[in-house]
């Protein structure tokens, strides 16, 4: 898990995580202040995602818009296939420094029409302190809803 830090090289910091030191078929980057609300949430997006050139978009509790008010998924953890990673030589586009890059790639994705919905089977929360109120200490308490 890469720290959740906001600086001019994390993008750079996790390109080379995804490119030159891991190994699997589907790359997810995640914020240490961040859950998984949804059990067997990984088999069973891996049950959805094809072999290919894709970007898995998983629902969170964050909101946010699509990348410039774009009519586009906001996915703030989004799964990225590594044929994808080979193809554009990265995993974020550099020119991006921190927390637009999820939000740009799954743009990039989305209009190349190599996207599948992960909703309702992953669900993550942002443990922040404005946003922990609603989260339950015991996370998998809640109601499944895959």
């Amino acid at each position: 898990m890469i720290p959740n830090v906001n600086f001019p090289g994390i993008v750079r910091y996790v390109n080379l995580l995804s490119t030159e030191y891991s190994r699997g078929k589907y790359i997810m980057p995640m914020n240490d202040d961040a859950v998984f609300a949804y059990k067997d949430w990984d088999s069973k997006a891996l049950e959805k995602l094809p072999d290919d050139i894709v970007l898995g978009i998983t629902k969170d509790n964050i909101g946010a818009k699509g990348f410039n008010g774009e009519n586009v998924p906001a996915c703030s953890f989004p799964i990225i296939s590594r044929k994808g990673i080979e193809h554009f030589g990265h995993l974020f586009d550099p020119y991006f420094y921190h927390n637009t890059a999820d939000t740009h790639i799954t743009s990039v994705y989305y209009k190349m029409k190599k996207t599948v919905d992960l909703t309702d089977c992953v669900y993550i929360k942002h443990r922040t302190e404005e946003l922990t109120a609603d989260i339950p200490t015991d996370y998998m308490t809640e109601i499944e809803k895959c």
